[in-house]
């Protein structure tokens, strides 16, 4: 059966299996996992997926470089109290760094509220 690994030594690890649940620290590279990647309380980490994983979790984490393969495209990223995260996109034999927004603007529309990105390019008065 699959089980939960943990990496959390300063420095670099390597699953070359497929874990159910991967808890990370640092610099990390990962074939694959069946539920997910979660960083918590983690400060200027990077992870590089070369297989697939569903869902990356970055909770309290400052600084944090995401390296994706092209079977893992269709990842759900869940972030929270965290900055300086960056998604790096696979474009043929390079990537394309993407920011993940930091900042959000909330308004009210009846009852219900709505969130969005944070979106420098336009007038906010």
């Amino acid at each position: 059966p699959l089980s939960p690994t943990s990496c959390l030594a300063p420095t670099t690890a390597e699953s070359a299996t497929t874990s159910s649940l991967i808890s990370a620290r640092n610099w990390n590279v990962f074939q694959s996992a069946v539920s997910g990647i979660e960083f918590i309380n983690c400060q200027s980490m990077q992870i590089q997926v070369l297989g697939s994983v569903p869902t990356i979790s970055v909770d309290k984490t400052d600084g944090c470089q995401m390296f994706l393969s092209k079977d893992c495209l269709d990842v759900n990223i869940i972030t929270a109290k965290s900055s300086e995260m960056n998604v790096m996109i696979p474009n043929g034999d390079e990537f394309v760094e993407q920011p993940l927004p930091e900042q959000f603007r909330t308004t009210l529309n009846g009852l219900k509220l709505e969130t969005f990105p944070t979106d420098w390019n336009c007038d906010i008065v």
